[in-house]
């Protein structure tokens, strides 16, 4: 394997820091323009419209979560025989499964912070409603059209099937190549119904072929003159789909493309010319808490304080910290059950 077939774990965490900071931005105002208008929230150096495109284009950071998960299991396959791809499959369902439970089980636990929250389980009555609490904590509730705690959590139905249907596009890809992205990025054009899974195949299938080609060794082996002339390029095109996206549409289809590119051009800064972006690969560190907690803190249980800051700037600087401060202790805590059960069991 040449050391540079594969991104780095350094580019994976620097991209998800930047894919959740602009998750955080766009739940704060694209998703809640009311508490925009209610808390009188204010724009310094850009406009509210500005802002408010902004922060609608922020929901690609599902496709950039979608990517790397993809990207990070077909190399991860790399390391099993073709008749043991299933022990990886088992060993990431059940890290996903365990830790979105932990959160789970502590998100039940603060229930009192706003008691109407459980009430989203009990409108069938208490057996139906737990029933809808397990398929919630085992993260499928999305995928069952059933009640969630958090509606944040419907990406975890996403997350799990992509999974287990790894395996499955991995061949697609090592059997028609170029085809199955194509497919990919037309299969809700061929009469299959977009769903909350089926538009970001696209983006899985991309980070496939990224992990199966050779492209990311081909960059690695330019000369420093074509490795800064591919990251203008790249640069360019990255703004060029970002312009579609936003004032045109076609999420669909640039999406994907944007995190491609993006991993490219992180590969080529990161890895081959030793930039850091500590902070954003601080917060792609603990990205999976923050994703699953933020909500109840912005919508739920503090959201007088956090709008209380009125700018937009400061109101995502008391989010993310506040997020990410909450995401520490979650994940030192989950650590050291960790440790006491292997010790123990």
């Amino acid at each position: 394997m040449s050391e540079n077939r594969y991104f780095s774990k350094q580019v994976t965490m620097t991209m998800k820091g930047g894919a959740v900071l602009l998750m955080l931005i766009h739940h704060l105002f694209s998703c809640f323009p009311d508490f925009v208008e209610k808390y009188k929230v204010s724009t310094s150096i850009i406009s509210m419209d500005t802002l408010m495109a902004f922060s609608t284009f922020g929901k690609i950071c599902v496709a950039v979560f979608v990517f790397l998960s993809a990207y990070g299991m077909s190399v991860s396959f790399e390391r099993y025989p073709k008749k043991d791809q299933e022990i990886c499959v088992r060993r990431r369902y059940k890290k996903l499964a365990s830790s979105f439970l932990f959160v789970y089980l502590l998100s039940i636990l603060t229930c009192f912070l706003r008691e109407d929250r459980l009430a989203v389980y009990a409108g069938e009555g208490i057996k139906k409603g737990v029933f809808y609490g397990i398929l919630d904590g085992l993260g499928v509730s999305h995928l069952f059209g059933t009640p969630t705690y958090n509606e944040t959590w419907w990406y975890m139905s996403v997350a799990i099937l992509l999974i287990f249907l790894m395996p499955i596009l991995v061949k697609l890809y090592e059997t028609f190549g170029i085809s199955a992205v194509v497919l990919g990025a037309f299969l809700t054009n061929l009469g299959i119904a977009p769903t909350t899974f089926t538009v970001y195949l696209f983006p899985a299938i991309l980070g496939v072929f990224m992990a199966k080609s050779s492209c990311i060794k081909k960059i690695g082996t330019m000369s420093l003159k074509k490795q800064i002339a591919f990251c203008g390029i790249a640069g360019v095109f990255i703004l060029a789909l970002c312009y579609v996206r936003i004032f045109w549409g076609f999420d669909t289809w640039v999406d994907g493309p944007i995190a491609a590119m993006s991993a490219a051009e992180a590969f080529v800064l990161i890895d081959l010319f030793g930039m850091r972006f500590r902070m954003l690969a601080f917060l792609g560190k603990y990205s999976m808490n923050i994703f699953l907690i933020h909500t109840l803190i912005l919508e739920y249980y503090f959201t007088d304080f956090v709008y209380s800051f009125h700018n937009w700037i400061l109101i995502t600087a008391v989010l993310t910290l506040v997020s990410l401060a909450v995401s520490v202790m979650i994940q030192w805590a989950w650590e050291k059950i960790q440790k006491i059960w292997l010790k123990n069991f």
